[in-house]
């Protein structure tokens, strides 16, 4: 949460939940929300109930949000080398490596082949997909 839209440093304040939330052994993540980090998240027991939030001690304006969904680190990262391939009746045939120069990679893959992406810089939580209407489902 940010003062003002051209703000990169964000308001800083005392964290809330309700009541008994945050002083719970299991529950120890919940600055994590706050944190300026996209790959940590907070986690909760119940599917509801699990709330977090900032008192800033006294009235303030709010211009802009960010929000970063609860990822394991597994989006393409700036900077990464990455490799995709294919899979052929004798094995996985590489489509090349690429350094991602932003958040996305493009590769023309053959149409209905089922695909791997290797992150060569960093993690193992990989898993083979399919492009399907332009949207990619995991097996």
């Amino acid at each position: 949460m940010y003062g003002t839209t051209y703000d990169s440093l964000s308001l800083q304040g005392k964290l809330i939940s309700p009541k008994g939330i945050i002083s719970c052994d299991f529950v120890n993540q919940f600055p994590n929300v706050f944190d300026g980090n996209p790959y940590t998240s907070m986690n909760y027991y119940a599917p509801s109930g699990g709330w977090v939030g900032l008192d800033f001690g006294h009235p303030v304006q709010i211009q802009k949000v960010t929000f970063s969904p609860r990822n394991r680190d597994n989006f393409i990262r700036k900077g990464d080398l990455y490799e995709l391939f294919y899979a052929q009746t004798n094995g996985w045939e590489s489509l090349g490596k690429q350094t991602a120069t932003s958040d996305s990679l493009s590769y023309n893959a053959p149409e209905g082949a089922l695909l791997y992406l290797r992150n060569h810089s960093r993690g193992n939580d990989e898993r083979i997909f399919e492009m399907v209407d332009g949207k990619q489902r995991l097996w």
